[in-house]
């Protein structure tokens, strides 16, 4: 009886570190596709002082004359063809609203968007068991900006220009899927008819990988 319990408590041990064992296991595939969102502190100086001027002279009962706060959601496509290089390129689409009311009765809207197309290779150093990682992300990106004033005079300025980022994060491995909060810093500067389009923000967001 005393070797029956010995060989079924022997037989529970290694059932459990197996799934021990499996559950600590990094994710090995190569091909991943991901999607995330964020948010960007930015001051984009010539677009900022265009509203100012427009709205100066109004007492506003809503808002205030600046933008200093974007949005961007982002889909990627992801290749790790070993533990401690991944490649990644992405697209995103980022919106930088500012609503404005006058004497509590005229809306004033603008708009300033981008949209980047993009690549950039993640370095990771993984850490504790190696499941998860630490990650430095510099890349490059192309970029579609506008900036529209939604009143009746409609002005609308639009450039396109190459730009630049890096990111750093954590890749956190939870197996059906992984998580990778980051911060950094995007740089996407362009001119139109000496009217500069700045979307150079500090970032802060998280991508979900699968």
């Amino acid at each position: 009886m005393l070797n029956l319990k010995l060989v079924a408590t022997i037989i529970s041990l290694l059932l459990l570190s197996t799934k021990v064992i499996q559950a600590t296991e990094p994710d090995d595939r190569v091909l991943f596709g991901g999607f995330g969102i964020g948010i960007g502190i930015f001051y984009p100086q010539d677009i900022n002082q265009y509203i100012e001027d427009q709205t100066s002279q109004y007492i506003f009962s809503y808002g205030f004359a600046g933008m200093i706060s974007n949005y961007y959601g982002r889909a990627s496509l992801n290749y790790r063809p070993i533990g401690l290089l991944e490649i990644s390129a992405f697209v995103e689409l980022g919106w930088a609203p500012k609503f404005i009311l006058i004497n509590s009765e005229d809306f004033y809207y603008y708009s300033f968007t981008r949209f980047s197309p993009g690549l950039a290779p993640k370095v990771h150093i993984p850490f504790g068991t190696g499941r998860h990682s630490f990650f430095i992300a510099p890349g490059i990106t192309y970029n579609f900006l506008v900036f529209k004033e939604h009143q009746d005079n409609s002005f609308e300025s639009k450039t396109n220009c190459l730009g630049w980022r890096v990111q750093v994060g954590f890749h956190l491995d939870l197996k059906k899927i992984n998580i990778q909060p980051y911060a950094g810093l995007n740089f996407a500067k362009g001119t139109a008819y000496g009217f500069t389009l700045s979307y150079t923000s500090s970032l802060l967001g998280i991508d979900l990988v699968f």
